[in-house]
């Protein structure tokens, strides 16, 4: 089947407009942080403040 510019076009611009909508849908993304950390060995410290984790690792091997 030859396809002519004109068909070529309606396609890509259906294709664009099902991709944008698909994106508006989409959910938005989680900002919460992640929680109940544990060290298993080694010497780290987790903090968390706010919106901000930190993670302090003061040995060569934490797990």
């Amino acid at each position: 089947m030859k396809y002519t510019l004109k068909q070529g076009l309606r396609w890509c611009m259906l294709s664009m407009a099902v991709s944008a909508s698909a994106q508006v849908s989409a959910p938005v993304a989680s900002t919460q942080l992640p929680t109940g950390g544990k060290v298993m060995s080694g010497t780290t410290s987790i903090q968390s403040v706010g919106n901000v984790l930190n993670i302090n690792q003061s040995s060569q091997r934490s797990a």
